[in-house]
């Protein structure tokens, strides 16, 4: 699924389908509305898919990449992550990314970048800015040593 920029996903789906015509299915998510109404639809539609390759038979991992264009309000197509990840612990051969492009790249450079994050890994969010590939990561973050209070509720104002 390309979502964001319009005319970015539309020149990228016309390059899959000359580069790569053994993918399955692109679809489109619409750009040209508000967002929080284009991630309704774009939601919509992911599902619908997800329960269409989870019907198909045979055993064989099934990727599913879901690539939004831009640096803005297009953020918000990082949350379809969830909706992934919930096909996958239902159906453990869907796997599942969200690959957000921020730079203005060319069509075959990102079917290219499709390619490599195919043999890549399996991480399910990732991020392409500056030329670098993100992926999230958690730390630890330690707090400061707790201060015991004293006093009780006689000394503290509300």
């Amino acid at each position: 699924m390309l979502c964001g920029e319009r005319e970015r996903a539309r020149a990228v789906a016309a390059e899959l389908a000359q580069a790569a015509p053994e993918i399955g299915r692109v679809l489109l998510g619409d750009a040209g509305e508000r967002v929080g109404r284009a991630f309704r639809k774009a939601a919509a539609e992911l599902l619908i898919e997800l329960k269409a390759l989870a019907a198909e038979p045979g055993d064989a991992p099934l990727l599913v990449q879901v690539v939004a264009f831009g640096d803005g309000p297009e953020a918000i197509f990082e949350g379809l992550h969830a909706l992934l990840a919930s096909a996958r612990m239902e159906h453990p051969r869907l796997v599942g990314q969200v690959i957000r492009i921020v730079d203005p790249l060319p069509a075959d450079a990102v079917v290219a970048m499709l390619a490599d994050e195919v043999s890549a890994g399996a991480e399910g969010l990732v991020r392409h800015h500056a030329g670098r590939r993100e992926i999230p990561n958690w730390e630890e973050c330690r707090s400061p040593p707790r201060r015991r209070f004293r006093g009780g509720m006689a000394a503290s104002i509300w």
